[in-house]
C-alpha cells in the first residue's frame, strides 16, 4: 500500500538533495553569497515580524480583559505550529543559501553561450560597455534604480507588473 508523504517529511527530503548538491558543488566566488544573506534579513525579518502582527490583531480583534494574558494563552495553545513555522522559516533560510551557492557555480559548469555576441553588439551598437555609459550619465545609484523600475514595470515573472497599469510605457502590453 501506498502513503502519501507529508508535506513536512518533503521538505526536509528537498532540502536535504539540495543541500548535497550545493556540498557536491564547488565554487570559485564564496563572496557572492553575501548579498544573499543581507536579502534573506531583509525577507524574512519582516516575514516573521508580520506573523506577529497577526497573532496581536487576532487577539485584539477578541477585546480581551487582559490582552498579554490572551495573546500568551493564544501563542502557548498554538506552540506547535510556531514551532513548524520556525521550522519552516529557517528551512527556508537554508535552501535560499543553498541555492544561491548552486547559482554562483552554474556559470563555472555551464557558461551562457551567448555572452561574448551580445557583449560584441553592445560594443558595436553603444561604442562601449553599455554599463559604463549609464554610469556615467546617472551614476551607479541611477543605474541600478533604472533596471529595478524596468524590471518592475515590464517583467511578468516578478509579481510587479500589475504597475504597468500605473505607469503605462512601451514595455506593457
Amino acid at each position: 500500500m501506498c502513503r502519501a508523504m507529508d508535506a513536512r517529511v518533503a521538505l526536509a527530503l528537498l532540502l536535504f538533495v539540495h543541500l548535497l548538491i550545493s556540498l557536491a558543488v564547488p565554487t570559485s566566488n564564496p563572496e557572492a553569497i553575501i548579498p544573499a544573506l543581507q536579502l534573506q534579513l531583509i525577507l524574512l525579518v519582516p516575514l516573521l515580524l508580520m506573523a506577529l502582527v497577526w497573532q496581536f490583531a487576532v487577539v485584539a480583534s477578541r477585546k480581551p480583559k487582559h490582552p498579554a494574558k490572551a495573546l500568551a494563552t493564544t501563542l502557548w495553545s498554538q506552540r506547535s505550529r510556531i514551532v513548524e513555522g520556525i521550522v519552516f522559516i529557517l528551512s527556508l533560510a537554508a535552501m535560499m543559501q543553498i541555492y544561491m551557492v548552486i547559482k554562483v557555480a552554474i556559470p563555472q559548469y555551464l557558461p551562457f553561450y551567448a555572452d561574448p555576441y551580445l557583449a560584441d553588439m553592445d560594443l558595436a551598437v553603444f561604442g562601449s560597455d553599455p554599463w559604463r555609459l549609464t554610469h556615467m550619465i546617472i551614476g551607479p545609484t541611477g543605474t541600478i534604480s533604472g533596471l529595478f523600475l524596468h524590471f518592475s514595470l515590464c517583467s511578468g515573472d516578478n509579481g510587479y507588473d500589475r504597475l504597468g497599469m500605473f505607469f503605462p510605457g512601451p514595455c506593457v502590453q
